[in-house]
């Protein structure tokens, strides 16, 4: 288990995808297809705002006794959208869950196979309580994985890459003023994001190791109190737990700084936006419903940069603890079997 301690580190995101694939087992192929269908989905939520800025604008200029048919249709097309993509997303998320679920199954039982499976000698190099929370680790990690996938990623993925293109319908200096937008935003993940990576796994590797006295001492309770070494044991899960507590607290203060940092880029992203939008209205270049489509918009990409910086987090705890439990399903047994006799000395 010393080399799968290092390989961790060498653990990348195309591995990460590739081991979720390898545990979905024969699940691959519907898992895919509705996720497919969940993102086309999931590209209608802007459509809402786009109706009601149309509605603005002809409520704006409308004077009574013209004709209210546009916006009869406006409303009608709003409502009856709105109910078909909700059902379909929401068919689609309940497909999903249940494949989570079987997946779910699939790890533990297969995970814990392969521990019976593997030799003594494999299991001398560590202890059994921490393989056991490896492999309930990356369970829980996998699960993570999926609900982040289908319920964070995917929305906010079709809420960029949608906004994007309808700016540049509306505005195309807008697309530039996001793509800077951006741009910030991934140079201040990507100058906290090695050490997040590298305190993600500490905590890790620590957990593990409490985790692991836990279930020791609990299966050895009886012998530990028959030898008297009741208060050794106290102090080791003590000296633990404190390891773990320190570790916790600062990848609270790390993440806490990285927040500071990118709520003041948000301050002036947003005010940017209502002042730009604002002068190009009093320019004659966009209509009054065409600021609140604008601001509305940016909000959502906002909102989408901003749940990303959670979802990195959550990303790098999740491929850390996957990380470290593949090797329990990727390595070969080293189990020797035979059919000779014993030596007859």
């Amino acid at each position: 288990m010393t080399s799968s301690s290092a390989d961790d580190l060498k653990f990348t995101w195309w591995d990460m995808i590739k081991s979720l694939f390898f545990l979905l087992d024969k699940k691959r192929v519907s898992y895919s297809v509705y996720s497919i269908i969940l993102i086309s989905v999931l590209f209608y939520d802007l459509v809402p705002i786009w109706i009601v800025g149309k509605i603005i604008d002809f409520l704006t200029n409308y004077t009574p006794g013209n004709s209210l048919l546009s916006f009869y249709k406006y409303v009608a097309f709003f409502t009856i959208s709105w109910g078909m993509s909700s059902f379909i997303r929401l068919s689609v998320k309940r497909k999903l869950t249940n494949i989570q679920y079987d997946t779910t199954y699939f790890t533990r039982v297969t995970g814990f196979e392969r521990l019976m499976d593997f030799s003594i000698k494999w299991h001398d190099s560590e202890n059994s309580g921490n393989k056991v929370q490896r492999i309930q680790s990356g369970t829980d990690a996998l699960r993570q994985l999926q609900r982040v996938l289908s319920k964070d990623v995917f929305r906010n993925m079709t809420a960029v890459i949608g906004v994007l293109t309808a700016f540049l319908f509306l505005k195309p200096m807008f697309v530039l003023y996001s793509l800077v937008y951006i741009a910030l935003f991934i140079t201040v993940q990507m100058s906290f994001y090695k050490r997040l990576v590298e305190i993600n796994r500490a905590n890790n590797i620590l957990n593990e190791k409490a985790s692991g006295t836990y279930f020791e001492g609990l299966n050895n309770i009886l012998t530990i109190k028959t030898l008297g070494v009741k208060d050794d044991f106290k102090k080791n899960i003590n000296s633990r737990e404190e390891l773990t507590r320190d570790s916790s607290k600062k990848k609270s203060a790390l993440v806490n700084n990285k927040w500071k940092m990118f709520q003041t880029i948000n301050a002036l992203a947003i005010g940017g936006i209502l002042f730009f939008s604002g002068m190009s209205f009093l320019g004659g270049a966009i209509t009054l419903g065409s600021i609140f489509i604008i601001y509305s918009y940016f909000q959502k990409l906002n909102g989408a940069v901003t749940e990303f910086m959670e979802i990195v987090e959550d990303l790098i705890t999740t491929k850390i603890s996957i990380a470290r439990m593949m090797p329990i399903f990727k390595n070969e047994s080293s189990a020797h079997r035979g059919d000779q006799p014993f030596p007859s000395d």
